[in-house]
């Protein structure tokens, strides 16, 4: 399913500390399964304050969230069928699940 997410809230800006902050948090979530990964306390200090100045940080206080799921309907059978087997062939078990849900609605739709 890939899904449409429309949020409402107030946003604000984060001030430079939040934003290293919230960097490294994701730097180590996301490079912790890499090889060489890119962490924040191994980055020379002019780098990052020249990086610093191209990035804008914010959070939002939602106020409503309204989603839809789309299962790539919009697709001919061909290029569906070819949208599952790269999911099941990812090696993931999310993108198994999913394409085994896509293959299910490709089925009650022949």
């Amino acid at each position: 399913m890939i899904p449409f997410v429309h949020v409402y809230g107030k946003a604000s800006i984060l001030e430079k500390d939040e934003l290293i902050e919230e960097i490294t948090i994701m730097l180590e979530k996301y490079e912790e399964n890499h090889e060489n990964p890119v962490v924040w306390y191994k980055l020379s200090p002019n780098l990052l304050e020249s990086e610093l100045k191209g990035i804008v940080g914010f959070k939002i206080k939602v106020g409503e969230i309204q989603a839809a799921y789309k299962l790539s309907q919009n697709r001919n059978e061909t290029g569906y069928s070819n949208i599952i087997d790269k999911l099941q062939n990812e090696g993931n078990p999310n993108s198994k699940q999913m394409a085994e849900q896509m293959e299910k609605r490709l089925k009650k739709h022949i």
